[in-house]
């Protein structure tokens, strides 16, 4: 971590942290002490990482994926099953006897 200087218009100094590695993160990503996580400091680290970057990337990631999904079943029966069904005929004993042009 470092700390960047900056002046603003009344000449006074403002300090910003900046950590550039994210190192706190990797830390936790690879820690094989699980109780570290019941610490109520890790747990709103962890949670305010959720409400601002994990839950909007999973929710797009979940709304294209059930695009895709629709798509693919519209595919399959427009292509397979709806053209399978006008194929099929039923005879006078109710048998199936498949029909293909």
């Amino acid at each position: 971590m470092h700390i960047k200087a900056t002046r603003c218009q009344k000449n006074s100094l403002i300090k910003t942290h900046i950590n550039e590695d994210n190192i706190m993160m990797k830390l936790l990503a690879f820690s094989t002490e699980y109780e570290i996580f019941n610490q109520e400091s890790i747990v709103d680290i962890v949670d305010y990482k959720w409400e601002v970057f994990g839950f909007i990337f999973h929710f797009v990631g979940f709304i294209f994926t059930v695009i895709n999904t629709a798509i693919m079943i519209f595919y399959v029966q427009e292509v397979y099953i709806k053209d399978y069904l006008h194929e099929i005929q039923i005879d006078q004993a109710g048998n199936e006897i498949s029909v293909r042009l």
